[in-house]
């Protein structure tokens, strides 16, 4: 009896040990875009790069412009990390993943089209008018806010 009492204690110990998993104190704040940097001794801090995005997609953009910064300025880092709403945002050079966790299993969300622009899910490419670029919208219908496109042929 006092042997699987023993037992017992020592699992529970073992899942109060595993229970207690670092977790970050990430700031909690609505639609925040955050960049998240590993410190040299392991701990993690979040600087504010915009309050009030509209979505996760602009915080990623404003995310990719920081990263494409740092290597203008000669760093070998090829991703950055971001914080959206509790949601983290992983970019690299192939897109975006996002996971709920900084440790949990990332999930693509965005992808980048043959120039390495971010293209959003669902995005329909449309010609230019400007040199025949291409231009990225969510609804065809809807040209008001997109530089240089024109409306789709019926």
């Amino acid at each position: 009896m006092n042997r699987t009492a023993v037992l017992m204690a020592l699992g529970l110990a073992g899942l109060a040990v595993a229970g207690c998993n670092k977790s970050l104190n990430a700031p909690d704040v609505k639609n925040a875009c955050y960049h998240v940097a590993p410190q040299k001794d392991g701990t993690i801090k979040f600087f504010k790069v915009a309050d009030n995005d509209k979505s996760m997609y602009y915080c990623a953009t404003q995310l990719d412009g920081i990263r494409y910064q740092f290597k203008a300025l000669g760093s070998n880092r090829d991703s950055i990390t971001g914080l959206y709403n509790g949601t983290y945002l992983f970019i690299d050079s192939r897109g975006v993943a996002t996971a709920p966790d900084y440790e949990a299993g990332r999930f693509f969300a965005i992808n980048r089209d043959e120039n390495g622009n971010l293209v959003v899910p669902g995005g329909i490419p449309q010609s230019g008018a400007e040199g025949g670029a291409i231009t990225i919208t969510q609804n065809p219908m809807d040209q008001r806010n997109v530089k240089g496109s024109r409306a789709a042929k019926k």
